[in-house]
């Protein structure tokens, strides 16, 4: 748990920032697309997380969980999965 945040600032913030930087310098407009559906999709997790961390932070493994929905989202090609939904 203590460990989540800085997984968290380094895998879902500042590798998909820096992605979505060259991206957009390169204008490869299918990556600029896959980025700014994951910058939604994890704008979207962050809200939903936000509540449920108060109701169920109690739960064993949730925040390993919540690294993993944030590794697929940006390095598993989640973020086209939702997208395309």
């Amino acid at each position: 748990m203590i460990l989540y945040p800085t997984l968290e600032l380094l895998f879902a913030v500042t590798i998909p920032a820096y992605n979505s930087f060259k991206a957009l310098k390169a204008k490869r407009n299918k990556e600029i697309s896959f980025w700014a559906t994951y910058w939604v999709s994890y704008s979207a997790f962050k809200m939903c997380t936000f509540v449920l961390d108060k109701a169920v932070f109690w739960v064993p493994f949730y925040w390993m969980g919540k690294l993993l929905v944030v590794l697929w989202l940006s390095g598993g090609g989640g973020a086209a999965v939702v997208g395309e939904r």
